[in-house]
């Protein structure tokens, strides 16, 4: 969790690489601006609790980020943006890398309009899949649970989604950006399957809670996500989808804790004949978790390594897109 890399790095540095970025995110006539940002930290955590427990933790990360603004036709201005990081500097890719992938994020959004209302197949991409699962899991504790603000209540051991779908609290995952050897409360960390072949298997109960609801104590708040990858390329996905929509960012929206239910904005591409089309802005997804992840098709093979939530690009079929 540490790197005496990341404690070395000099202030002339950081502005090397934002430098670095920035000249690879102007390769494009239409760039209005471009912003470089380089983060590091360091931190130290010592916990002591009236029962007992006492431990502490020190860990590192560091990040670049670029992100641009171009100018598309009439008023619309798309923008980009990329951002890598970790626990450790080696970990990171190339300055350079950072802001071609930023200036190609802005440029992929070029002419994008809203697509046609319609029942499709969906291709999430690994980058924003976390945010979908992470959403997923919300209502999955006690503490909603004692609320009575849960669609996962009463459902434990319950077949829910489809069998495609497993995630796994990993707290120990190396070099994790959750990863931590207890909780808030000091409770021990451990592997905790949260889903296993579609069903519910475990929730996240606090010690609080727990007693309230009778359940086991757990953890009270999630680490890692990880969602165990397939051999299947995001190309394979999107060939396989047939049309359909792929997603590559999500515009607000909000979920129902109680229901399932959720509306979603996104953005992305069409998929026409099993490739990756014109882009599309300003649509939305609609419908029920169980009925989404009931519908999960296919699982990839490129879990996002720059973020807690190590999840793949996932397909689904039969999503629900209003559009235009």
């Amino acid at each position: 969790r540490v790197d005496p890399a990341v404690l070395r790095i000099e202030p002339s540095a950081r502005l090397q690489w934002c430098r670095e970025m920035s000249d690879a995110a102007q390769g494009s006539e239409r760039i209005i601006s471009v912003t470089s940002k380089v983060i590091d930290s360091h931190s130290s955590l010592a916990m002591a609790s009236s029962n007992g427990f006492a431990g502490s933790s020190e860990s590192t990360s560091t990040w670049r980020g670029c992100e641009v603004s171009l100018r598309d036709e009439g008023d619309s201005r798309p923008s980009g943006s990329f951002w890598a990081g970790g626990r450790h500097l080696s970990a990171l890719p190339a300055p350079s890398e950072v802001g071609a992938r930023a200036l190609h994020e802005g440029i992929r959004r070029l002419g994008g309009e809203p697509g046609p209302t319609k029942r499709a197949g969906m291709v999430v991409e690994a980058r924003v899949a976390g945010s979908l699962i992470a959403r997923l899991l919300q209502p999955a504790s006690a503490t909603a649970i004692s609320r009575q603000r849960s669609f996962y209540e009463g459902k434990l051991g319950e077949q829910l989604f489809s069998p495609l779908l497993n995630i796994i609290d990993e707290p120990l995952l190396p070099r994790g950006l959750a990863s931590r050897h207890f909780d808030s409360e000091g409770i021990s960390a451990r592997r905790i399957p949260i889903i296993e072949a579609g069903r519910l298997r475990n929730f996240y109960v606090d010690t609080y809670y727990g007693r309230k609801t009778g359940m086991a104590p757990t953890t009270g708040s999630s680490s890692n996500l990880v969602l165990p990858p397939s051999e299947q390329s995001l190309e394979n996905l999107v060939r396989d989808a047939g049309e359909g929509y792929l997603v590559t960012g999500w515009l607000g929206g909000n979920a129902n804790p109680t229901t399932g239910d959720y509306s979603f904005g996104m953005r992305g591409h069409h998929i026409e004949n099993g490739a990756v089309g014109a882009p599309v802005i300003e649509m939305n997804i609609t419908g029920n978790w169980r009925d989404l992840f009931s519908q999960l098709a296919a699982v990839g093979n490129d879990p996002w390594p720059y973020s807690s939530r190590r999840i793949p690009s996932l397909r689904f079929e039969n999503v629900q897109f209003s559009g235009a």
